[in-house]
């Protein structure tokens, strides 16, 4: 993509620098620098099959607390007769995934609950506007870079929200789904429908790598979507590895959110009102938080 390829509405505001994804996926996603205020801006191009629908989702996440996602600076459909072509435009957020943050090990309590608190805040906002999320893992969580200190911001959602996770081949193994695996819940598994109790499960995986450093139920070696499915349907997660310094209340609930049956587990408001209670609100990030392995680690 130059920068003649872009829509005659964003000609002369963006200038592309680099590409940011693999061009393995349905949408293409640029790195550019708007002109009008010199700051870097993400440039996300994808296929559309209903742009009245696109703009309905963006306009709901827009009524979202822009606190927790990249400011939307330019939507554009256009029309090129048999194809649509969507263009999204947002802030560039600069800082460590969740998943970069916990590589290393997982993390102290003190330095988890903050996250765990703003993550769920930031989920409950979501589910507030009536959006569910397919794309909740950690890898979609950024602790970006502000003034105030870090700033949880959730990546991939406006466009994410409308695909599906388990569009493919599941007998064949897929570096695009293997990632998001271990976040699906049991009722996905068996090809149900994703409501918030499916949102409230991948929180909960979240949850449980952050504080142990591992998954629930780990994807094994070449091990094919079908492979895993199969045997995460029955599977048992040790929740004996969750710190014993937990307190009880952020136990308690993390144990609901990761029930296989979603009707046993909690709905988000629950989650943000039980994990204030465990570790006190407001709770600020206030630093970007080492690991219990990074510590114990003189060098």
């Amino acid at each position: 993509m130059i920068d003649r390829d872009l829509p005659p509405s964003l000609t002369g505001r963006y200038d592309v620098i680099a590409r940011l994804d693999d061009g393995r996926g349905s949408k293409q996603l640029f790195l550019a620098a708007d002109r009008r205020g010199g700051s870097d801006a993400v440039i996300a191009r994808f296929p559309l099959a209903d742009p009245d629908k696109l703009a309905y989702e963006i306009a709901r996440l827009q009524r979202l607390d822009s606190a927790y996602l990249p400011r939307i600076f330019d939507l554009c459909i256009e029309s090129r007769d048999p194809y649509h072509e969507a263009y999204l435009v947002v802030e560039h957020c600069d800082g460590p995934t969740l998943a970069q943050v916990v590589s290393r090990g997982a993390l102290e309590v003190a330095d988890a609950a903050p996250i765990l608190l703003e993550l769920a805040r930031a989920v409950a906002a979501i589910h507030g506007v009536g959006v569910v999320w397919p794309e909740l893992r950690l890898t979609n969580v950024m602790l970006a870079s502000s003034a105030a200190g870090p700033r949880l911001v959730l990546l991939d959602l406006g466009l994410a929200a409308r695909l599906s996770v388990v569009d493919v081949d599941l007998a064949e193994p897929s570096r695009d789904l293997t990632p998001r695996l271990p976040y699906l819940s049991r009722e996905l598994i068996l090809g149900w429908t994703r409501d918030p109790r499916s949102d409230a499960y991948a929180l909960g995986v979240c949850g449980f790598r952050i504080l142990t450093g591992e998954l629930p139920i780990p994807v094994r070696g070449d091990e094919s979507p079908f492979e895993y499915m199969m045997r995460a349907r029955s599977a048992v997660i040790d929740l004996a590895q969750l710190p014993a310094e937990l307190p009880a209340a952020a136990r308690a609930i993390l144990v609901r959110m990761l029930d296989p049956d979603r009707d046993r587990r909690p709905v988000m408001p629950e989650v943000v009102a039980a994990f204030a209670q465990a570790f006190g609100a407001p709770s600020l990030i206030r630093h970007y938080p080492g690991s219990r392995a990074r510590r114990a680690d003189p060098q």
